[in-house]
């Protein structure tokens, strides 16, 4: 299985995409049902997709890395399909 880090596509999403009120307010857990925006400069479908948080990764002591098992695999525009993905920044995810 291919996967692949957010962490570009974090920073550029961040800046189109609003804060939802979920994520100010909840922590997110494993077994966290939620929505991932993924970027069309990284994936060749741009948009919310859902799927479920199954590990969270320390990263520093303020940040951690949320992985997330997606309901559809998605494709990476430079290749590689995957169904795990890593997400950097929380305001690209939404609890639902």
């Amino acid at each position: 299985m291919y996967s692949i880090n957010l962490r570009a596509l974090h920073q550029t999403a961040a800046r189109h995409m609003p804060v939802s009120a979920d994520n100010m307010t909840n922590t997110i857990r494993i077994g966290d049902r939620v929505k991932v925006f993924l970027d069309s400069n990284f994936w060749k479908s741009e948009g919310w997709f859902e799927g479920t948080v199954v590990r969270i990764d320390p990263y520093s002591k303020h940040r951690q890395f949320y992985w997330v098992k997606l309901e559809v695999e998605v494709e990476a525009v430079q290749g590689g399909k995957s169904s795990l993905i890593s997400v950097f920044n929380p305001k690209n995810l939404k609890i639902i």
